[in-house]
């Protein structure tokens, strides 16, 4: 099985035109379209812009800047124009907190600010306060040094709120819709053509059955089929949020754990499908064709195209059961607040569900044609 996954797998990056197709198109598209449809921010963080004047010679200051990048405020170290507010931190903050006589900080809005953002804004804040204190108090209790606030800072809460079903009010826009949104259609799109078409030339040129008469089990054929195919998913979409993680901020890749392992999940799903494309349309030719039929209304469905939030609950509803739909909400929530396991738990369910469906169909069916 290694041998054959190998194989695969060098086949596949001595194909320059696809390699176009895997990583130049979707990092082309995820750039033009989040210029096209940036927030009112101007960029990729639809949150807004917001001026830290930071002066605190401690590390809270510090950690209150990364805080409010990770929520996808455009966080500027000057005052800047079209700002949704100007947050000024003393020197004494961290001091202050250390020492139990916390200083304030000064928050101002302008007055032309439109919309929920300074309330949204003040939320963050907020938040951030009840972590510090906790953090404080915890370092004092554990007679810890003011250096290690940022790894305090850092644990996982103690506690967790209930939250209640309820319409978003964050919506992406810019680079953090169209990156996603171009990764998930994308990654289904190239599976499908490169994995479906070169699966069925391999069964009409006599391959694939010189294959199973080698020394290697139908198992063994069948996993590294489908690995591979799952490989090109998560190498297509590492290198995706690599991109929009270095050149445009957008911080999906560090936003949570369970990611990767879910991509992983809806490439093994997608994997299976295009073995399942590959045994039911007998031409090669029109694999290309009917892959582009299957991906773009599920792409549209899904929300790759544009953010769910802004679609009736119906149809969000049914789009969290298609593949393109249910990744995406991963990102929707992503795009929210840094998630646990216990917010994906329902996605990864149905994510190790469908690949598992779609596996079973497809080795039924590639029997069929093998017979």
């Amino acid at each position: 099985m290694k041998t054959l996954l190998t194989f695969y797998i060098v086949s596949f990056l001595k194909e320059k035109r696809t390699m176009v197709w895997v990583i130049v198109m979707p990092l082309i598209f995820a750039v033009f379209f989040g210029m096209v449809f940036r927030g009112t921010s101007g960029g990729s963080h639809s949150e807004g812009l917001v001026s830290i004047l930071n002066h605190d010679s401690g590390p809270i200051g510090e950690e209150l800047s990364n805080f409010l990048k990770k929520k996808n405020f455009d966080v500027r170290s000057t005052v800047v124009p079209n700002t949704i507010a100007t947050i000024e931190i003393p020197e004494t903050f961290t001091s202050g907190y250390m020492n139990g006589t916390p200083p304030d900080i000064r928050v101002t809005f302008p007055a032309d600010v439109a919309g929920n953002r300074p309330a949204q804004l003040k939320m963050y804040l907020a938040q951030f306060t009840l972590r510090m204190i906790r953090s404080a108090i915890w370092i004092r209790e554990h007679h810890m040094v003011t250096d290690d606030f940022h790894a305090v800072f850092s644990r996982a809460p103690g506690v967790t709120l209930k939250k209640t079903e309820g319409e978003r009010k964050v919506i992406p826009a810019g680079f953090s819709l169209s990156f996603p949104g171009n990764l998930i259609m994308f990654v289904m799109l190239n599976i499908l053509i490169y994995g479906g078409i070169t699966l069925r030339q391999d069964m009409e040129s006599g391959i694939t059955r010189r294959t199973l008469v080698a020394p290697i089990s139908k198992t063994g054929f069948i996993t590294a089929s489908v690995l591979f195919r799952t490989i090109i998913g998560v190498f297509q979409a590492l290198i995706i949020l690599v991109a929009g993680q270095l050149f445009f901020h957008v911080n999906y890749l560090t936003a949570s754990i369970w990611l990767l392992p879910l991509i992983t999940l809806f490439s093994l799903a997608i994997a299976s499908l295009s073995m399942l494309l590959a045994t039911t349309v007998r031409n090669p030719d029109r694999i290309s064709t009917a892959a582009i039929i299957l991906t773009l209304p599920l792409a549209a469905l899904g929300g790759c195209w544009w953010p769910l939030e802004i679609v009736p609950k119906f149809w969000q509803k049914i789009a969290w059961y298609l593949p393109t739909g249910n990744i995406r909400d991963v990102f929707s929530k992503l795009f929210i607040h840094e998630i646990g396991f216990t917010d994906i738990a329902s996605n990864a369910a149905y994510l190790v569900v469908l690949p598992v469906i779609l596996t079973v169909a497809a080795v039924y069916r590639l029997k069929r044609n093998m017979t």
